[in-house]
Parts: C-alpha cells; sequence; structure tokens
C-alpha cells in the first residue's frame, strides 16, 4: 500500500476493551483495500487485546502496544503514523454500520471536515441517531461536539493547528474543535450513516475531572457567542456544568 494512494486511515484505540476491539476489527478489515488503512494503538492491554491485534496484524498499516498518557496521547500516536488525507478514530467498541468506501464520494470537493450521523448506543438497547451539526460555529460545537467516531478530519488540519491539547484528558477533541473553528475551516455535514457508538465513555461522564475541564474550555472559547435560541439551548444543556460551578463559588465563599 503506497502512502501516497491513501485516501483514509482509520484510527483505533484500545486498552484492556477486548470484546469492544474485536468487534471494531471485525466492522473495519472487511472493508480495507488500497485507499484506506488501518492502525490500532494500544495502551498496553493485558486482557488478550495484545494478541488479537496481532492475528490481524497483516492487515494493519501500523500498530504499537505500549504504555501511554492517557486516550488523547494515543489519538495523537495516530495521527503521526497515519498516511491517508483523512483519518477517522473508530476506537475500540465503536463499529462501522455502513459501507466506508461510500463516503469517498463526499470527500471530491476536498471538505477539512466531513461529518456524518451516528447511532449511539442506549442503556435501552435501542440506538439513538445523532445528525452532525449542521453549520461549524462556536455555539453549535459547544452544543453538539462532533463525535469523532463518525467524523472524518483533513489530517493537514493537525499539522496546521496541532494536535490534541493532552492536557486535556476528557474534552480534547471539544477543545479541538473550538481551537480552529475561528480558521476558513471547510465544514461539510451528511446525513449518512457511518457508525455506532458505544455508550459508555469517558466523554459521557459527569466527574469532577469532566466537568474542570468543560468550564476551562468555556471559559476560554466562549467569548463573542452572541444572545440567542441556541445560546438559551446551551445554558440549558450545560445546566450540569453551571451547577457545578456555582457549587465551587459557594465553597470557596465558605
Amino acid at each position: 500500500m503506497h502512502p501516497n494512494k491513501i485516501k483514509l486511515s482509520l484510527v483505533t484505540i484500545n486498552l484492556n476493551n477486548l470484546i469492544g476491539l474485536t468487534n471494531t476489527i471485525h466492522s473495519v478489515i472487511p472493508q480495507l483495500n488500497n485507499s484506506i488503512e488501518y492502525l490500532i494503538i494500544d495502551g498496553l492491554s493485558n486482557d488478550g487485546s495484545i494478541e488479537l491485534i496481532k492475528q490481524h496484524q497483516h492487515n494493519l498499516s501500523y500498530w504499537s502496544a505500549e504504555k501511554d498518557k492517557g486516550i488523547y496521547h494515543a489519538m495523537n500516536k495516530g495521527i503521526t503514523k497515519a498516511n491517508g488525507e483523512y483519518i477517522l478514530f473508530l476506537n475500540s467498541g465503536d463499529v462501522l454500520i455502513e459501507d466506508i468506501s461510500k463516503i469517498l464520494p463526499l470527500l471530491k470537493d476536498k471538505p477539512d471536515i466531513l461529518s456524518c450521523a451516528i447511532h449511539v448506543e442506549t442503556d435501552s438497547g435501542s440506538p439513538i441517531l445523532r445528525h452532525p451539526i449542521p453549520n461549524y460555529t462556536p455555539s453549535a460545537i459547544f452544543l453538539n461536539c462532533l463525535p469523532h467516531q463518525s467524523t472524518l478530519i483533513k489530517r493537514s488540519l493537525f499539522e496546521q493547528y496541532g494536535c490534541y491539547d493532552e492536557s486535556f484528558h476528557i474534552a480534547a477533541d471539544l477543545e479541538f474543535w473550538l481551537r480552529i473553528v475561528s480558521n476558513p475551516i471547510k465544514y461539510k455535514a451528511s446525513s449518512f450513516i457511518l457508525s455506532k457508538m458505544e455508550k459508555e465513555g469517558v466523554g459521557a461522564s459527569r466527574s469532577e475531572a469532566h466537568y474542570q475541564e468543560r468550564f476551562r474550555i468555556f471559559k476560554k472559547y466562549s467569548k463573542g457567542i452572541k444572545l440567542n435560541l441556541d445560546t438559551i439551548r446551551l445554558v440549558y444543556r450545560n445546566r450540569g456544568l453551571i451547577y457545578w460551578y456555582l457549587i465551587q463559588k459557594m465553597r470557596n465563599n465558605y
């Protein structure tokens, strides 16, 4: 596989999620061809994941199994090793539910970001369909951060604006989208349902660490958002974060 011919790099990161990794691999490998490569970055699992990766290494353009500093450190490793014009992060447990080659024609006009629809698992067992944001604006991103499992990112964006900020362990993808939004980004949204995302994830948690990271991001990037219906929705959507902030203020005052 010649690097110059690769259109898309699929990157999976994994740590001790053998069942999830198995599902991801089985959804990806049958779809690989000369224009699509697959990379797996493992954080030195001890549950059999590495043995599974070795079984499929002949299908991989790159794989590693070594200690890392967290999710986004591993994702950044994938970026540095990827050869494709575009990168899709499909982490262990996430699966492709459509033929990935069907998405390639949507890249003919060279968007910087192509965001597709995604199914998200729920407690009930029936996934919900999540559509991509129609416009790439700060308020839209704050309301619905682009899911990396269904978003193709031009690799040159990382080269131009930097990779994920590893000081964020939970919300670095949100920080990245907001860091580049003020630039002339060519964004494209598609109703094509590309993947299914596992319900659980660090980004879905509402832990102290998560609130701290989101507050840092809001403080840095929320300036200039105009008061409108989206702002009201934004406040409601982040009522948990506001409540957390008020509790912190009260604690500091006593």
